[in-house]
């Protein structure tokens, strides 16, 4: 993520990790702060 994308908007954790378990569904949350007056648009990209 660039500088200027941090500064608009604020997320936590900067990563996530799942421990991979066979045939369970697992989540985790993710908290996002719109540091702006307009709106942001985000995309969540998985990679192995």
């Amino acid at each position: 993520m660039s500088s200027e994308s941090r500064e608009l908007l604020g997320i936590d954790p900067n990563e996530l990790r799942f421990a991979f378990e066979l045939k369970k569904q697992i989540s985790c949350s993710l908290h996002l702060t719109n540091r702006t007056d307009q709106y942001i648009a985000f995309k969540v990209i998985e990679s192995f």
